[in-house]
Order: structure tokens, then C-alpha cells, then sequence
């Protein structure tokens, strides 16, 4: 099996990637909404215009790198993890202002794709993020251990849209637990999650 990046042929696709096929399908499939509720989760594939995407990653990156470099070096004996949830907020907040964030929060597939599981009436009302797993950043709020959605105030009836900037590395990857949804609310302890006796 051979993977495409940026029209060149690779070798087999990493074991990530290889395990997220089964949950991936087009906005128009038949088995879009069921993958969705027996998982908890579904990877719709090419929902959004490439060039959207390449526009935020080059957006997103440069603004990075650029506010990076000013702290470290304004700051070159600080811990850059305190700096780095600040930036990205900085960031989106910068986004949200600019045509490129209505364009993608008012793509027709996207509004198409939303509601199939929500129906007409759509609002959107959870802040927007920006989450950069960089190697220099060992903030637990970046690096999240393992956790429920909920902590973040997520309703049983709201759906959070998560959009990758790039392909799938060792350092940058989300893992999610298909049927997790099911679970219920798992009790906590300093950021980590405390099975009850007898869970895996």
C-alpha cells in the first residue's frame, strides 16, 4: 500500500494511519453517521478545500515561528511552555478576524457535513483552539495525557470540529478511544484519569 504527500509516492502508511482508514469516509457515505455513533468519532475525508488548509498551515506556522522567536529571545532563560498556550491564543484570535477563518467556518461541505448530525438550526458555540505539539513545549495543556472532552464543557449535544494541519508524525498525533462516549463520566485526579477497579 503507498501514501501520497504532496503528489509524491511513500512507502507504507504508518500504523496510525493505517488504523484511522476504518473510521475515515466521505461527507456523502452511507456509513458516515453510524461510524460517528458507534465511535464517538469519524474522520470525514476531503471536507475542506486543500487550499484552505495549506493557507491556515502556512498562516499558522509562520505566525508561530515568528512570536516564538521573539520570546525566546526576549526571554532566553524563561520556560517557553509558559509562552506557548499564550501565542496560540494570540494566534487564533488573530484568525478569527481574517476571511480565511469564515471561509473554512462557512465552507458548504462543512455546513453540509454538520447537518447530517445536527439538523438546520446550527450555532456555533465552543471557543475556538490551536494546539502545537512543539519539542520545545512540555506544557500538560499541549501535551494532554489521556482525557474525556468533557473537561473542556463539551455538551452531549455538541460536536467539536478538529482540523490537522499536516500529516500524521510520531509527535503530533491525537489518539482517541472508539466507543469511549460510552463510558461515562471517569472519575479524575491531577489532570489524569482514575479507572474504576475492574476498567481497562
Amino acid at each position: 500500500m503507498k501514501y501520497m504527500i504532496d503528489g509524491e509516492k511513500r512507502g507504507p502508511l504508518p500504523q496510525a494511519e493505517q488504523f484511522q482508514e476504518q473510521f475515515k469516509w466521505e461527507v456523502d457515505h452511507s456509513q458516515l453517521i453510524e461510524c460517528f455513533v458507534e465511535n464517538g468519532f469519524v474522520i470525514v475525508d476531503s471536507l475542506l478545500d486543500p487550499k484552505l488548509i495549506s493557507n491556515l498551515f502556512r498562516t499558522v506556522s509562520s505566525r508561530y515561528e515568528e512570536l516564538k522567536g521573539n520570546f525566546l529571545s526576549s526571554n532566553p532563560n524563561s520556560n517557553f511552555s509558559s509562552a506557548s498556550i499564550g501565542i496560540c491564543r494570540k494566534i487564533v484570535s488573530e484568525i478569527e478576524r481574517s476571511s480565511l477563518f469564515y471561509d473554512i467556518t462557512h465552507s458548504e461541505s462543512l455546513l453540509n457535513c454538520l447537518e447530517k448530525f445536527l439538523g438546520l438550526d446550527l450555532a456555533k458555540t465552543a471557543p475556538n483552539a490551536l494546539f502545537i505539539n512543539d519539542p520545545i513545549d512540555d506544557s500538560p495543556v499541549t501535551n494532554k495525557a489521556m482525557h474525556q472532552e468533557v473537561w473542556t464543557g463539551a455538551l452531549p449535544e455538541d460536536i467539536l470540529v478538529w482540523i490537522p494541519l499536516h500529516r500524521i508524525e510520531s509527535n503530533n498525533t491525537m489518539a482517541v478511544i472508539p466507543g469511549s462516549h460510552f463510558f461515562g463520566l471517569l472519575p479524575n485526579r491531577n489532570r489524569e484519569i482514575v479507572c474504576p477497579e475492574g476498567f481497562e
